[in-house]
């Protein structure tokens, strides 16, 4: 055991070793080297984009051999709360942080191997927050901040120049989290339209809303929503939701994974709780993937990572804990195979999964 331990840590020391196994073996954690000040990631295509503050940058990696290797680093002001891919380049959306209270939203996009880029938005208001911004069918999707409060959902169209025209879908209060499937766009609701009561009051906690144009639907969830993935097409989709928070979250607060999926033969949606862990007080991230021949989700509780089956038919895994509430985590995962995926976890430095 202590030759094992030994030869562990020496394999730390060298930042070579590498986190290789099945869902069901024992948990492994690799650190790249040079990431400790890394504080968010993003899936961008095959590569990992790691948003670092300290040097004003976002750097990318790839998973080459047993190790992610940096390929590039491209200088962003603004501190950066969303990337994704669009077709031939990618997308950023900036605002306010900790040294700019002041920053507007801009969104950048980079096509091919162009480190400067363009602004396609720019808006200035009371919050100048993204809170998610998505690839779909032909469209940028982007829910925002409008107030302190007050959120906007809607979508840039391209356009071979110039600013890109934003289509507003809708304007409600702390709708913070989204996905969307076709046209469909399912808007997540931390907190509902009364602020600051106590007690289950209708309205006060969040809620699941699908837009399908100018049409608003309820859809069930319990308590307010931190998080929303959608699996599937228009046609047939399930809705995977971090419900559970409440804003005392020390004491109500429920980590719930739950999926929402319509009734057979029937168009109204059902909900079923997968997972309520008691060690988490919400679950601010939901990435599916594929390995070993099943659907997985992983999930990014308030100090865990942990992964579970779609269908609910294997028992979750806790893949890492945080290392302290001090810092921050983030959650990101790309697919390097037909059936094997990588989840990087940041938290003081990029840690690799190989699932």
């Amino acid at each position: 055991m202590k030759g094992k331990m030994r030869r562990l840590v020496s394999l730390m020391l060298l930042g070579v070793f590498t986190a290789q196994f099945t869902l069901t073996e024992p948990e492994a954690r690799a650190q790249t080297p040079a990431t400790d000040s890394i504080t968010a990631v993003f899936s961008v295509g095959t590569q990992i984009a790691g948003y670092d503050p300290s040097r004003r940058s976002l750097r990318f990696y790839s998973w080459q051999g047993a190790a992610l290797q940096e390929e590039r680093s491209i200088a962003i002001e603004g501190t950066i709360s969303g990337v994704t891919s669009i077709p031939d380049g990618y997308a950023v959306a900036t605002g306010l942080g900790r040294d700019n209270l002041s920053a507007p939203i801009r969104v950048m996009v980079f096509m091919g191997a162009d480190p400067k880029g363009r602004v396609v938005f720019e808006r200035s208001g009371e919050r100048n927050q993204v809170n998610a911004i998505l690839w779909r069918n032909g469209k940028l999707w982007l829910n925002f901040f409008t107030s302190k409060y007050i959120t906007t959902i809607g979508y840039l169209t391209p356009t071979p120049s110039g600013p890109w025209s934003f289509t507003e879908t809708a304007s409600i209060r702390m709708g913070d989290s989204l996905d969307v499937v076709g046209d469909l766009a399912i808007v997540g609701r931390s907190y509902g339209d009364i602020q600051g009561q106590d007690g289950d009051i209708q309205g006060q906690d969040g809620d699941l809303l699908l837009f399908n144009g100018a049409e608003r639907s309820l859809l069930p969830s319990y308590r307010g929503v931190r998080s929303v993935r959608v699996v599937g097409d228009a046609a047939n989709h399930r809705i995977f939701i971090g419900d559970g928070w409440h804003m005392n979250y020390g004491q109500l607060a429920q980590g719930r994974l739950s999926v929402v999926s319509k009734r057979p033969n029937d168009s109204r949606y059902a909900l079923q709780i997968l997972d309520y862990d008691p060690t988490t007080t919400d679950f601010r991230r939901l990435i599916p993937f594929h390995s070993a021949g099943h659907d997985y989700i992983a999930a990014l509780g308030s100090s865990s990572v942990l992964i579970y089956d779609q269908q609910g038919a294997l028992p979750k895994r806790v893949l890492y804990q945080q290392s302290s509430q001090a810092t921050l985590m983030d959650l990101a995962v790309i697919q390097i195979s037909s059936d094997k995926a990588l989840v990087v976890v940041a938290d003081q430095g990029l840690r690799t999964f190989e699932l």
